[in-house]
């Protein structure tokens, strides 16, 4: 399953454009633990520059689960086509490693929005299809 888009609520005070912004503004400052990240991926971790260097993209997608929060959609597209050339040389399964990379480094961009701009991105649950 791909997870290249990701669903998150937000409270309804927090503009999808002003999280954005304060995420590529963390991804840009978060070169040292990207390289934490590519280590663990026995990935050089020179790449660091490469992918502090993309855009992580958030949009409205419309209402929360209740009235004070707003759906948003959280794109990691360039953060995986960043990581692919870096993994050319060595993996037969570089797309599932990108993904796993960019996941991670995505988790370090919304732990520190909370930490240090006090916004908190919960992972909008899926509904399970019913049996019958």
């Amino acid at each position: 399953m791909s997870r290249r888009i990701l669903l998150y609520v937000a409270s309804q005070d927090e503009e999808a454009s002003a999280i954005e912004k304060k995420a590529n503004s963390l991804l840009k400052r978060s070169g040292k633990d990207i390289q934490a990240i590519l280590k663990k991926y026995k990935v050089r971790p020179s790449g660091a520059r490469t992918i502090t260097k993309q855009k992580i993209s958030v949009k409205y997608k419309g209402a929360g689960l209740d009235p004070a929060t707003v759906a948003l959609a959280v794109s990691l597209v360039p953060l995986i086509i960043a990581v692919r050339p870096l993994l050319m040389p060595w993996s037969a399964k570089m797309a599932k490693v990108a993904e796993k990379i960019a996941l991670d480094t995505w988790d370090v961009v919304r732990m520190k929005l909370w930490s240090k701009k006090h916004i908190r991105l919960e992972e909008r649950s899926r509904k399970k299809p019913r049996k019958r």
